[in-house]
């Protein structure tokens, strides 16, 4: 199951290519070798199910958030108690920094423990809070 901690905003990832079909100048070798990187953006408040979850064991997963309110940010989802293999969970809202926002203030009117704030949003932390950027809440989540 994958971990709470793989949420950062990007995963750089470089992949080695090489043709192994055609093969240079007729010596059985490979043709030229490239290296090709990307940058995978994730998106904020999601989380992919297993086959085999329900939204009360994601709920759980996410410090016991109230599973019918994941199940009611998730209309697409007809059978709570069995999702599908890589289903895409919208785990609550993205709340826009407004001025004058701390992580503090936002994890109390949220009712959510600091530290349980800063890991939905691992980011957050190093960047300071600017107004206008996106966080994860999951409201009553984990208290």
């Amino acid at each position: 199951r994958p971990s709470r901690e793989f949420r950062r905003a990007a995963y750089p990832a470089c992949f080695r290519l090489a043709d192994a079909l055609s093969r240079s100048a007729g010596a059985g070798e490979p043709g030229p070798v490239q290296d090709l990187c990307v940058t995978f953006r994730m998106r904020p408040c999601r989380f992919c199910a297993q086959a085999g979850q329900s939204m009360q064991s994601v709920a759980a997963y996410w410090w016991g958030a109230d599973w019918i309110q994941l199940w009611g940010a998730n209309p697409g989802i007809t059978d709570p108690d069995n999702l599908l293999d890589n289903q895409m969970i919208s785990l609550g809202p993205l709340y826009k920094v407004r001025e004058g926002d701390t992580l503090a203030r936002l994890a109390l009117r949220f009712g959510i423990p600091l530290d349980k704030l800063l890991a939905l949003n691992p980011d957050a932390p190093a960047r300071g809070l600017q107004p206008g950027q996106a966080l994860c809440v999951i409201p009553g989540g984990g208290g």
